[in-house]
């Protein structure tokens, strides 16, 4: 698991890395700093892939695929908290099987910001970085149980990650990269743990301070 969490931080990394870069060579940014009161209000729809594994397996590996809705209030100094709604779906698995879920989580929220001018024409980046926590329920799968296997299931979930918002308008943002870890603790045959990497992009909104 460390392993998989030290990978998701260089990822995030080195993708705020070539934002930030790339922002600074075409204008004069505002250095990245929380905001120091107002609150603000942000909601985002995305597409929701998700590396997953089959346990019995050495990498037996798929993607779930679906979609995610988010919200965050920051309350003070970027300092806030967020919730998150997913769903995603994969067939075709070993043995004809599939696999869906919806998961639900809540938790702290880190935002950091920045602004500027590219071309006279003023943006916005938003870096967050979450700890979410809450469950998932998973059906039309086998999972087994203690007498005979079921088709639903339902464990903890918590996952860790972040990612970067770009305004493209006062109100309207685009979220071009989220990355996490995703871990659940769903019956299998084996640990009883999943340990996935997940990614998310899409559009998003701000209302309050900009």
């Amino acid at each position: 698991m460390n392993i998989r969490i030290s990978i998701v931080a260089l990822l995030m990394a080195e993708a705020f890395t070539l934002l930030a870069g790339g922002v600074q060579s075409r204008a004069q940014v505002a250095p990245w700093a929380p905001r120091p009161a107002d609150p603000a209000f942000d909601l985002a729809v995305t597409y929701t892939p998700e590396r997953g594994k089959i346990v019995s397996t050495p990498c037996d590996c798929f993607w779930l695929q679906g979609g995610g809705a988010d919200a965050a209030l920051t309350l003070y100094r970027g300092l806030g908290l967020a919730a998150s709604f997913t769903g995603q779906h994969a067939s075709g698995l070993t043995g004809g099987s599939s696999l869906s879920k919806l998961d639900y989580l809540f938790g702290p929220r880190f935002t950091l910001h920045s602004t500027g001018r590219s071309d006279a024409v003023k943006y916005s980046t938003r870096i967050f970085a979450e700890a979410l926590f809450g469950g998932v329920h998973a059906f039309d799968g086998t999972f087994p149980g203690s007498v005979v296997a079921t088709n639903t299931a339902n464990s903890f979930a918590y996952q860790l990650g972040g990612g970067f918002d770009l305004a493209l308008s006062r109100h309207i943002g685009f979220r071009a990269v989220e990355v996490s870890f995703f871990h659940s603790g769903l019956p299998n045959s084996a640990s009883q743990t999943q340990d996935d990497f997940r990614l998310a992009t899409g559009i998003s909104a701000r209302f309050g301070r900009h």
